[in-house]
């Protein structure tokens, strides 16, 4: 599902990163016309129609939380971030031994050697 909707409006995401309760993306468009947002509503709405057929009680909440990545330093943290992301919240001691995790724009390879982003 992410997937689908990352190739229909033209976006990459440098990492997501799937939590038991939520996700963690960092999107980029790669045309003019991509949209981020519309990529994100897509995803949700796909992923919100699946969950409904199959889970029930499970539902994305209304809107999202976004930030605008301005600089290599800002992008850095939020990379980090979002990989520290399942071990602060108890579920791995460390993010390479997560398995809910990925890139289109770095291989995992690249990722769990230390790639410099």
């Amino acid at each position: 599902m992410l997937f689908e909707a990352l190739a229909a409006w033209q976006c990459e995401a440098h990492i997501y990163m799937f939590m038991p309760d939520h996700v963690h993306l960092i999107l980029e468009g790669k045309e003019g016309h991509s949209d981020l947002r519309r990529c994100v509503n897509g995803y949700k709405q796909r992923a919100g129609y699946a969950f409904k057929r199959t889970e029930p009680v499970i539902s994305w909440q209304k809107d999202f939380y976004d930030h605008i990545i301005r600089n290599d330093a800002d992008y850095r943290r939020q990379m980090n971030y979002h990989l520290m992301n399942p071990v602060r919240a108890g579920l791995t001691e460390s993010w390479k031994n997560y398995p809910y995790w990925g890139s289109t724009v770095y291989s995992k390879n690249a990722l769990l050697m230390g790639v410099k982003f």
